[in-house]
């Protein structure tokens, strides 16, 4: 329906229509391997490959370095990046990223003209033909046509759109991918820093080796009072609505009292507060002492008692 509709809003025109083609695919590649054009929020990406992709500016660094993640690191491609001078100075951090990144060969390229007739240039002198979307029942002939043709289109529209959701999909899995590798990484280096002296770990085994020791902590009898107290504390931190604003300074278990004192930090007494009135909400005695409120924070101290299951 879509691709109806430009076709009649062209045919109004006094002009003859030559073809369609999707903004991504007219950027000038030359000898570059990927050309990238940031505007409106957006940037469109085209590679020497004929892959294309339309993607949000704020996430430029993180989809770029995601491209290249596999490249050769002897000969890192190059990637041409054309921006004006408002864009340039609005994504200085993302661009600086880019620049420190050994795996790529950055050009950046100002943009002097807008981004409609940038577009139209390139077009214009591009060395192939892009794939021209009038095909099938909207190749461009004579009028006169069977009005069939546009509901027959409705198949080629969403093949067109199948192909395009594709490589959506597929550039948001490879930014993902690249947080979790990035997560496991992080997860890796905590557990090291615990386990010193266990060589044998790495992120395919880690959960396991974690789950193991979990297990035999928990059958060492006080040891396993102490993992049920760190386990409801650690799940009243997570109800709460900006953990992020709560940091735990030290946490200390005393066997013989069978208590765990927790030393934190917030940004209140209410979100501290809260911590301590879940805990009691959960069958378990929570206490707070040692309050100190600071300028920009406050600091207490939860007790914590009754940990059997």
């Amino acid at each position: 329906e879509r691709m109806a509709a430009y076709l009649a809003l062209f045919r109004s025109w006094d002009y003859t229509l030559d073809g369609v083609f999707a903004d991504a695919m007219v950027l000038p590649l030359e000898d570059a391997r990927w050309s990238a054009l940031v505007a409106n929020e957006r940037v469109l990406i085209s590679g020497s490959d004929g892959e294309w992709f339309d993607v949000p500016a704020e996430g430029l660094s993180v989809f770029i370095d995601s491209l290249v993640s596999n490249s050769d690191p002897d000969a890192p491609p190059v990637v041409k990046l054309y921006l004006s001078a408002e864009e340039a100075e609005l994504r200085q951090v993302e661009l600086a990223a880019l620049a420190q990144n050994p795996d790529i060969d950055l050009q950046q390229i100002p943009l002097d003209l807008g981004e409609l007739p940038f577009l139209a240039h390139s077009h214009h002198r591009h060395p192939k033909q892009p794939l021209n979307l009038c095909q099938g029942d909207f190749a461009l002939r004579d009028e006169g046509e069977s009005p069939l043709r546009r509901w027959r289109a409705v198949a080629i529209i969403a093949g067109l759109g199948l192909v395009m959701q594709l490589g959506l999909m597929t550039a948001d899995g490879m930014y993902h991918k690249q947080r979790a590798q990035a997560y496991e990484a992080q997860a890796l280096a905590l557990y090291q820093d615990i386990f010193p002296s266990d060589t044998r770990v790495h992120t395919g085994n880690l959960r396991a080796n974690l789950a193991g020791r979990l297990r035999a902590a928990e059958s060492g009898g006080g040891q396993a009072e102490y993992l049920a107290l760190l386990r409801h504390a650690g799940y009243q931190y997570n109800q709460l609505e900006s953990p992020d604003h709560i940091r735990f300074d030290s946490i200390n278990f005393s066997r013989q009292r069978g208590e765990m004192v927790m030393d934190l930090r917030g940004d209140s007494f209410s979100r501290l507060d809260r911590i301590r009135s879940g805990l009691n909400e959960s069958g378990l005695q929570a206490r707070i002492g040692s309050v100190v409120n600071e300028e920009d924070h406050t600091r207490g101290r939860i007790t914590v008692s009754g940990g059997d299951s």
